[in-house]
């Protein structure tokens, strides 16, 4: 394989933390022994913690979406995502990361593709290499 496309969404606490967190390791590390030279990973936008104020964030990072056994825990949704994204990051393994954004922020074939590692608040796609 040229490249390992990962796009996947756990559901409640544990399948985050198995799917969105933990699967990210995984991916990594049986591309590096299989020798696949690239994972692209589809994470989510606003995933850094820096944009904890974001509303979406809050949202998506609360017990509604994690799940009412999140109360027990201090991590949400999205900062598990950020955590899988560090994994992707610290495993050697050459990646992309996609956050999408909105899909909605310009004319059809004009929209903008933020491509660099800003970390910060961004309705556009962002694109990280490494």
């Amino acid at each position: 394989a040229q490249a390992v496309f990962f796009a996947a969404q756990g559901q409640k606490y544990k399948g985050i933390c198995e799917v969105d967190r933990d699967s990210c390791q995984i991916v990594a590390d049986v591309a590096l022994e299989q020798g696949v030279p690239r994972v692209l990973l589809v994470s989510s936008m606003l995933t850094d913690p820096r944009n904890r104020f974001a509303l979406t964030r809050m949202i998506l990072n609360s017990p509604i979406i994690t799940g009412f056994s999140g109360f027990c825990h201090r991590k949400g949704m999205m900062d598990l995502k950020f955590q899988g994204e560090n994994l992707l990051r610290q495993s050697g393994q050459p990646y992309t990361i996609v956050r999408p954004g909105h899909l909605i922020n310009g004319k059809l074939g004009q929209a903008q593709i933020l491509a660099g590692q800003t970390d910060f608040f961004s309705w556009r796609c962002e694109i990280y290499t490494g």
